[in-house]
């Protein structure tokens, strides 16, 4: 497990967005660390298609950390396309970081409230550059 951990954390730190696919696919390793190191890693590189795995990783998860670090992520990757200037529609996230507003663990739900709310400030920025045209 700890080849497999290094390797994400190897590929998250080289910019290797072209192997997103193949970190996605470590989201379903048997070890929660394994796990949630994919998380960051996927949150660090900002590819939104790493979108769906995160989404799934914040809704079922057995570990916490792994559902907390998914939050985070999620919010990364927005953030991360709004600097490249892409066009982002994340409100299919939206619906996954609402839910884990319910989640057992306060941690999951902070992290979850706090990705929620850089997209609102993104919206609302976005909604006040739409006005002034």
């Amino acid at each position: 497990w700890q080849v497999r951990w290094n390797a994400a954390k190897a590929l998250a730190f080289a910019g290797s967005e072209q192997q997103v696919g193949s970190l996605a696919s470590c989201l379903s390793d048997e070890v929660w660390l394994v796990r949630l190191e994919v998380c960051a890693s996927l949150g660090i590189l900002g590819d939104l298609k790493a979108r769906d795995g995160l989404e799934r990783a914040l809704r079922s998860d057995c570990n916490s950390r792994v559902r907390e670090e998914a939050a985070r992520s999620l919010a990364a990757i927005g953030k991360s396309a709004r600097q490249l200037g892409e066009s982002t529609d994340l409100s299919s996230c939206a619906d996954a970081l609402v839910a884990a507003l319910q989640d057992e663990e306060i941690k999951v739900r902070s992290a979850a409230i706090a990705a929620l709310g850089s997209q609102a400030v993104a919206a609302r920025e976005h909604a006040s550059s739409l006005v002034e045209q």
